[in-house]
């Protein structure tokens, strides 16, 4: 099965969840920023903290696209009977190392 790119739409999907008002700043609260697509995080328009959108989530740190976690997650979520880390190597297309730690 070919995983579609649809990194951005995961991408916006999270950040409605982060943020559901739109963006607001970890540090300062505030509510206004931009977004950097070169490196693809967010900047606060007051106190210029950075920040990304896996920070502080499951996502932070992993090299893994969103795309193939969001495939995990329905996967996991979705076998009634348990999903081996095998089954899901297989499923997303990655090592069975990093599906069993997913």
């Amino acid at each position: 099965m070919r995983i579609p790119d649809l990194s951005e739409a995961c991408a916006a999907e999270l950040a409605s969840l982060c943020w559901p008002d739109g963006f607001r700043c970890p540090q300062c609260g505030h509510d206004h920023g931009w977004y950097c697509s070169t490196r693809r995080h967010y900047e606060c328009a007051r106190c210029s903290h950075q920040t990304s959108l896996t920070a502080g989530t499951l996502f932070h740190g992993s090299h893994v696209p969103l795309t193939k976690w969001f495939w995990a997650l329905y996967w996991v979520g979705t076998d009634t009977g348990g999903i081996s880390a095998l089954r899901l190597s297989q499923l997303i297309d990655v090592q069975w190392r990093t599906a069993d730690s997913m």
